[in-house]
């Protein structure tokens, strides 16, 4: 079986369509080329493969090797037009929208993520503000403690021991919930990053399994409508408006 990317009158509604229905076709999807080529119409289309002008827009059908000699005569193949090819890439809309819905997942994953991310900064800050608050106050403890040192000097020592002792412990407290949530940031960012790299692998074999390869009839004649979005329909339906004008 052999895969031909069509352009132009061979397309479904078009004049020599009827090629093309038959059990020995088969309609594979909506593509356009991975390349730019030059598309010009006279009545009918033409490709030039030596300009490049914009992406060209088709479809793509498997048909066998009888119906792909009968291709062969319509375009005079390789007298006129020459049969040669390239690689095409499907642009279904279903997948399309498949795309966007992964890509909307992706994105939610990604706010969640960094909702995470504020939360522990959050939790940070509300931590060091505490651990401010701490130090201010043990420093009015300690100007306290040296006015009445005078007095009561043994209390005041002990009470103070106990009371480094105290914030040691505390400010080690605080080192150890500092350590697990650059951690857990840590974790959160590898993660992502991770999630990324795996999208982005995603992406790619979406692309690589929609790029094909295909038979495609160039006709390196240069003139004509030239048709800058490469897509041949927009070229029909400017003759039809024209026709209905001169009525």
């Amino acid at each position: 079986m052999n895969l031909v990317f069509v352009y132009g009158t061979l397309m479904k509604g078009l004049s020599n369509h009827f090629l093309l229905e038959n059990s020995e076709s088969k309609f594979i999807g909506k593509a356009i080329t991975i390349k730019k080529y030059h598309l010009t119409a006279s009545e009918i289309p033409f490709v030039n493969s030596e300009i490049q002008t914009s992406f060209i827009l088709g479809e793509v059908y498997q048909v066998s090797n009888s119906v792909l000699k009968k291709l062969d005569k319509l375009e005079f193949h390789p007298n006129w037009y020459k049969r040669e090819i390239i690689q095409i890439k499907i642009i279904d809309e279903n997948e399309n929208e498949d795309e966007n819905q992964n890509q909307n997942e992706n994105q939610n994953q990604n706010e969640n993520q960094n909702q995470n991310q504020n939360q522990n900064e959050n939790q940070n800050q509300n931590q060091n503000q505490n651990q401010n608050q701490n130090q201010n106050e043990n420093e009015n403890e300690n100007k306290n403690q040296n006015q009445n040192q005078n007095q009561n000097q043994n209390q005041n020592q002990n009470e103070n021991e106990n009371q480094n002792e105290n914030q040691n412990q505390n400010q080690n407290q605080n080192q150890n919930q500092n350590q697990n949530q650059n951690q857990n940031q840590n974790q959160n960012e590898n993660q992502n990053q991770n999630q990324n790299q795996n999208q982005n692998q995603n992406q790619n074999q979406n692309e690589n399994q929609n790029v094909l390869n295909a038979y495609i009839y160039f006709n390196n004649t240069d003139f004509g409508f030239v048709i800058k979005s490469g897509d041949f329909r927009q070229y029909i339906e400017i003759i039809e408006k024209s026709k209905q004008k001169q009525k």
